[in-house]
């Protein structure tokens, strides 16, 4: 029998409270035990016990949990473990058997879920980036943490705890309480000395403009318009002799207009004889020695129409009815006014991609000389469409949006992924790890939620610090000694300082009317969160890598290229002035405007162009970790 007190009590089922008073008894003969608790798994007990040979340990009725306990002084019981019965003997016949028991809770997945719902907090938390299959697995929430799960062998409360620094305090411990023989120091694989951090995010600028005031095109084309000095100028007419066509050819409400385009509003008003005046046509007569004859009835005319040389033709005639007959033929070109409207929407879907680039580097002690051996870490995430929804939000917020890092949203999402980058960093730079032996009451101060602070003059600089990661219990079933086996890892970096947060200086105008997202600012310092100071970063100003074109804030004018005027009246009027003394007839002038027609040539940006990609770097501060061991110290 072992000299130290154990004490083992079966219960009924999980979820029982350990109770000193209760439970300090010998339902079995504890002859020996291996126990074991590493970060992030559940613990785990192999006992020695006597075969009972009444059906097993797994006899219908007989309980499967159980508490291990220990007294330690006089009258004082801690417990050990509290688990259920995970693995029976191999050797059914032995009078000593194995048996292994877990300390997994019976409600493991609801605490876990329900822990995992506390954490889905930003930055640490960004669903943009998992994928929707996912966003139920509560493990995902550790991937941007520095954290393991922590489940606790006695009273199986389920926690995260830091692989950093430990929530529950530190064990400090002298060069007594240790075993000197068994002390080891291991080095892990290099650190990585950087994080190369890839975030992909995509939306579609699927927008419709189809109503309301659009963008009008008037404006262009009238001061495009040459001026006829022959024409009306009491207002804002488009002159042709070609009016019909130009009227025909005008494009109409709801049609649609290469490039992406609708017309909104589109019509062409004809104001030849109604805001315009009349021209005074001269009266013609047969024989100007008969004026008595009636004048030619003038035709109503728009001020600067085309009249050509009349053809006039006259007759006598004798008898009872003796007279004059008299015929003119008047060939004339009518000038058209019109008071046009253009007002174009559109109906696109463009293609947009940010990649963010993230290049974290850190400074930690070598322990490797070999050049080039130093880790880079190298990671690729694509995120979900940030102009779908996803939970309860569309990220781009407005899909006309040119960017998105730069937004609100965005920022969140450039934590998010620097704390993935912090945690892989994190993770590797633990790369010592140093192991000790000590008595098991000593050891039994330790949990996984702890520190080790160990004094040892073969240590370098004579001391070392770490997050506990393994902790064994082990009862000799021989020599009765009860021991403890504490592993814990050291980050090893250079305890720069801390980074504090600056809010910068604008360098155009102030930030109350344009913020980050629109200039520069001088000496800005962002932090991920305001309890993790050891990482600051900076949004540079940047210039999506697309068209130009921001449907956010699109104007008329920044999709205008070129206007064209082709065969205005007054250019229609040098072809057909030369024809006025001739005597013209109507097929004649048809023929001579037929090779004029006037047409306007609106050239325009196309808003169906992308797809559009924009590489992101930020400027990142140099990850900033503890020294817990000083491995250039002497010993």
């Amino acid at each position: 029998m072992a000299k130290d007190r154990f004490y083992f009590a079966y219960v009924a089922s999980g979820g029982i409270a350990f109770d000193p008073d209760v439970h300090n008894v010998v339902d079995e003969d504890v002859l020996a035990f291996e126990f074991i608790h590493t970060e992030g798994e559940f613990a785990q007990i192999d006992i020695d016990l006597r075969n009972p040979r009444d059906g097993g340990f797994l006899k219908p009725g007989r309980m499967r949990w159980a508490f291990l306990s220990k007294e330690i002084d006089a009258g004082v019981i801690i417990p050990i473990f509290y688990g259920r019965i995970v693995g029976v003997p191999t050797d059914v016949f032995a009078e000593i058997v194995t048996v292994t028991f877990t300390a997994r809770p019976e409600d493991y997945l609801e605490q876990k879920a329900a822990l995992a719902d506390t954490l889905k907090v930003s930055p640490f938390y960004d669903p943009i980036f998992i994928s929707e299959d996912k966003l139920d697995d509560p493990d995902v929430v550790l991937e941007s943490r520095a954290v393991h799960w922590h489940v606790d062998p006695v009273t199986h409360d389920l926690t995260v705890s830091s692989i950093i620094s430990g929530e529950d305090g530190t064990v400090t411990l002298s060069e007594d309480d240790q075993f000197y023989e068994n002390m080891q120091l291991t080095l892990n694989a290099s650190p990585a000395s950087a994080i190369v951090l890839q975030g992909t995010v995509d939306w579609d600028q699927d927008v419709v403009v189809d109503v309301g005031d659009g963008l009008n095109m008037m404006p262009f084309i009238e001061k495009a318009w040459p001026v006829d000095p022959e024409a009306y100028q009491g207002g804002k007419f488009l002159t042709s002799f070609t009016f019909k066509g130009l009227f025909g050819d005008w494009p109409k409400t709801g049609a649609k207009v290469p490039g992406g385009y609708i017309v909104i509003l589109g019509e062409l008003e004809d104001h030849s004889l109604l805001s315009v005046p009349e021209m005074e046509i001269p009266h013609y007569f047969a024989d100007p020695e008969h004026p008595f004859d009636d004048p030619v009835p003038p035709v109503p005319l728009s001020v600067g129409s085309i009249i050509f040389e009349p053809k006039v033709s006259g007759k006598w005639w004798s008898g009872e009815t003796a007279g004059f007959s008299s015929q003119v033929e008047m060939t004339y070109a009518p000038l058209g006014y019109g008071i046009g409207r253009l007002v174009l929407g559109y109906d696109v879907s463009r293609k947009y991609r940010e990649t963010l680039v993230i290049n974290l580097k850190t400074s930690c002690q070598p322990i490797v000389t070999e050049p080039g051996e130093d880790e880079i870490i190298r990671v690729e995430i694509n995120g979900n469409k940030i102009s779908d929804w996803i939970g309860d939000e569309v990220p781009i917020g407005d899909v006309r949006r040119r960017k998105f890092f730069t937004t609100e949203r965005g920022q969140a999402a450039i934590k998010y992924l620097l704390c993935i980058a912090r945690a892989n960093l994190l993770g590797k730079a633990r790369a010592v790890e140093i192991t000790f032996e000590c008595p098991m009451d000593v050891g039994l101060e330790f949990s996984l939620r702890k520190n080790a602070q160990v004094t040892n003059g073969r240590l370098p600089g004579g001391e070392a610090t770490g997050k506990v990661i393994t902790i064994a219990h082990s009862l000799d079933g021989d020599t009765g000694a009860a021991l403890s086996k504490i592993t814990f890892a050291c980050l090893i970096g250079k305890d720069e300082p801390p980074y504090t947060e600056s809010a910068g200086t604008p360098t155009y105008c102030s930030a109350d009317y344009v913020g980050a997202d629109y200039q520069v600012y001088d000496s800005l310092v962002s932090l991920i969160d305001p309890t993790v100071t050891e990482l600051a970063f900076t949004v540079d100003a940047y210039t999506p890598n697309d068209d130009g074109i921001d449907l956010l804030n699109l104007k008329a004018k920044d999709l205008v290229k070129a206007v064209s005027i082709t065969n205005s009246s007054k250019d229609q009027r040098l072809v057909l002035e030369p024809l006025i003394p001739m005597i013209a007839d109507v097929a004649a002038v048809n023929g001579a405007l037929k090779e004029i027609p006037t047409v306007i040539s609106l050239t325009l940006k196309p808003l169906t162009t992308g797809p559009f990609e924009t590489f992101v770097t930020i400027t990142v501060e140099d990850l900033v970790i503890p020294t817990q061991i000083d491995l250039e110290a002497t010993a």
